[in-house]
């Protein structure tokens, strides 16, 4: 995610190549405390424009910060308040060499509903931890896809997919175990080397998070949103 330090005008320098086709910057910020929340948006002067910095600079090095990755992805879009319904899967046993396009791709040439998909990396290699979601726009269409993508290769492995939000534990594959219950989710088997902020940014994609807690070195988190 993005640090302390990255404002606007540095995700402008990040993305220098592309200055004279950029129409906006915005880094999102903790309501509360002003800080970076780790995330922001970049918006282009049209799609494709934005499909070609993604698949050109996705997990690229940032030459501006050695030891930084880009870690791009579509951002949902709307007007009024917000967007519609999201509904999310989990997709595990991937390849390590999938990439957030190569996962959405998978299944947007299938599924048009398909509204994102984001590969979990571990922070302290860059190195993909084997799983991703991938959020839909139609329940339907998500379901169908639990039931259709479950042994399609992607790479040179078969995907392992499921609704993301489970009730119980994890079969010993590391995967982050979540429990929900109202508006809030217990989150368990959180990587240590994870900080609140990365959580924080993993989680909020799904929801406003009213509020976040986070015992330092437990593993688990409280993540409650302002609606179901």
């Amino acid at each position: 995610g993005l640090d302390a330090h990255m404002d606007e005008a540095f995700v402008y320098r990040m993305f220098e190549d592309y200055k004279n086709v950029i129409e906006n910057v915005k880094v999102i910020r903790n309501k509360e405390t002003g800080d970076i929340a780790g995330y922001g948006f970049v918006e282009f002067c049209s799609r494709d424009i934005a499909e070609r910095v993604l698949t050109t600079l996705n997990s690229k090095p940032v030459p501006s910060n050695p030891g930084k990755y880009y870690r791009l992805n579509w951002a949902q879009t709307g007007g009024g308040s917000g967007v519609g319904p999201s509904f999310s899967i989990f997709v595990g046993d991937l390849a390590p060499d999938v990439t957030d396009y190569m996962l959405e791709q998978c299944f947007r040439q299938r599924y048009t509903t398909v509204s994102g998909a984001r590969v979990v990396i571990d922070p302290a290699t860059n190195i993909s931890k084997g799983y991703g979601f991938i959020k839909f726009t139609d329940q339907m269409e998500r379901d169908r896809a639990v039931q259709e993508m479950t042994g399609v290769y992607l790479s040179n492995r078969a995907m392992r997919v499921s609704v993301a939000v489970a009730k119980n534990g994890t079969g010993g594959s590391g995967d982050p175990a979540v429990q929900a219950s109202t508006s809030g989710l217990l989150v368990t088997n959180i990587d240590l080397t994870l900080t609140e902020s990365e959580v924080r940014s993993e989680f909020e994609e799904y929801g406003e998070i009213t509020s976040l807690a986070m015992p330092v070195g437990k593993g688990v988190a409280t993540v409650v949103y302002a609606t179901r």
